[in-house]
């Protein structure tokens, strides 16, 4: 485990506490609902049980992945102790637990879709490598992840905890090196990849 996690915490309980929760995690605005589930449901795997949602903040997603699959059992984790607790009292329903690894389940856990939009956009690399081959683990056979980056440097990668940009081709190879098949690339505000084993 690399030593940013507390960096990686204080930048989201603080931004977090300054605007709110809600606020914190603004992405796509108005459009949120309809664009993430549409990229849901073009990456999904056909029958989802099981749904990891890896950097849940606010969990804007919880109500579209319920949306698409009622009958789901959606799990989300984030590194914020401060969105957590928003999320557990505004959606008393779901399972939601704030995390300070890449350790995502414990050993016997798998999952039939594993969200992980606009995370890699605020950890470096390393930190994302662990982060893909957990991820690998946690997939069921069937499986998929959909998973974003911006894309805006010329270099492998470029930025800071506000805001990391990847190069396709550099994430690719991340992708390649951690066992992941990319399926789709769906471009917009960030390029999506749904990738499996």
């Amino acid at each position: 485990m690399s030593d940013n996690w507390s960096a990686y915490r204080d930048y989201w309980d603080n931004h977090a506490r300054a605007v709110g929760a809600e606020q914190a995690v603004t992405g796509l605005g108005n459009e949120y609902e309809q664009v993430i589930g549409d990229v849901l449901r073009k990456v999904a795997p056909h029958g989802v049980h099981r749904v990891l949602d890896i950097g849940c903040g606010a969990g804007r997603t919880y109500p579209v992945v319920k949306g698409i699959w009622p009958d789901c059992n959606y799990y989300g984790v984030d590194v914020s102790i401060e969105m957590i607790a928003y999320c557990t009292k505004k959606f008393p329903d779901a399972a939601f637990a704030a995390t300070n690894s890449t350790t995502l389940l414990s050993p016997s856990d798998y999952m039939d879709l594993v969200i992980c939009h606009s995370v890699f956009t605020h950890i470096f690399p390393d930190d994302v490598m662990e982060y893909l081959n957990e991820i690998k683990r946690v997939l069921t056979v069937i499986g998929r992840a959909s998973i974003s980056i911006h894309t805006d440097t010329e270099m492998n990668w470029h930025g800071s905890i506000n805001r990391m940009n990847y190069r396709p081709d550099y994430f690719e190879g991340m992708l390649e090196d951690a066992g992941l098949k990319i399926y789709n690339r769906i471009p917009g505000n960030q390029l999506v990849y749904g990738v499996g084993k």
